[in-house]
């Protein structure tokens, strides 16, 4: 599925445009929410999963991931292709369409893609099981946040040693989700309930990514490979609360006349793939340079 890289310079500075402190300007609207709404953006496969942070209603997480590719355009220095996800947070209106939102704060978290599958499936509350160790798991959800003046701590170095790679803080403040102007109802191909608003959340490039353009050895481990998300959220219900839910979600639900994915997951050594999972890199730094200067 090939784009523009007039596109993918958009998606590339979308993590940076995200609204961080009250949006009330439609203009600081997430790039990728814009491209959604005039039905220009589209997944290759998705998963969404929900929790329930509070009562009543649960929010529900998307996962998508797009590759691109068009025969003789470069994506960046000496890359013919590009495995994009981009993730989504969708709120309930009572929430979203109220004062609360006011209120509502999110700070996001993100690992590398992890060769490994769930023991408990999907089931809330344990995605992790069989992705990352119970100690992984203890270290993530002891990170708190959004501090008192908005802020995303930064993880600490405790954590780098029990879950033996590195978790990524995606935003120094926190998401504030007030205008819904910057949200949509909808994801192509995606079946969300009715009743909700859907935030854009965290937009990443993933490499090494596939060469040439007719190798799908990447595309097929990108989009089996579960990724945790760890997400710190504040809100009002009666009086102002905190929760943490972490997520490993794997982009796995094909979007009609996309390509089958190919070999054995978790693959072998002798497969040819960096097993060790995606080198995550926050697109609006890297992505951005490369494809001014391609």
């Amino acid at each position: 599925m090939g784009f523009s890289k007039s596109l993918l310079l958009a998606v590339a500075a979308s993590t940076y445009f995200t609204q961080t402190t009250l949006a009330r300007d439609d203009d600081d609207c997430s790039a990728v929410i814009k491209e959604i709404q005039e039905r220009k953006f589209f997944f290759n496969s998705t998963k969404t999963t929900d929790f329930t942070p509070s009562p009543g209603l649960p929010w529900v997480f998307t996962l998508g991931l797009s590759d691109w590719r068009e025969e003789g355009a470069k994506w960046g220095p000496d890359t013919d292709t590009v495995q994009h996800i981009e993730s989504f947070l969708s709120i309930p209106n009572a929430i979203a369409k109220s004062s609360r939102a006011n209120e509502t704060r999110v700070c996001v978290y993100m690992m590398e893609g992890q060769n490994a599958t769930a023991n408990d499936g999907d089931e809330s509350g344990h995605s992790c099981n069989g992705v990352l160790s119970d100690e992984c798991q203890k270290a993530l959800r002891s990170i708190k946040g959004p501090t008192d003046d908005g802020r995303c701590p930064d993880p600490p170095d405790s954590i780098r040693n029990a879950c033996n790679q590195y978790v990524q803080p995606y935003l120094l403040k926190a998401q504030i989700y007030n205008n819904t102007n910057c949200s949509t109802p909808t994801l192509p191909g995606i079946g969300l309930p009715g009743g909700y608003r859907t935030f854009s959340l965290v937009g990443n490039s993933l490499f090494p990514a596939d060469s040439p353009t007719d190798s799908y050895k990447q595309y097929s481990l990108r989009m089996r490979q579960p990724i945790p998300f760890l997400l710190n959220m504040e809100f009002y219900n009666e009086t102002l609360r905190t929760a943490t839910e972490l997520l490993c979600v794997a982009p796995s639900e094909l979007a009609k006349d996309s390509r089958e994915p190919e070999g054995d997951f978790p693959p072998s050594a002798a497969a040819g793939l960096d097993i060790k999972g995606a080198a995550v890199l926050a697109v609006g730094v890297w992505s951005v340079m490369a494809l001014l200067f391609a």
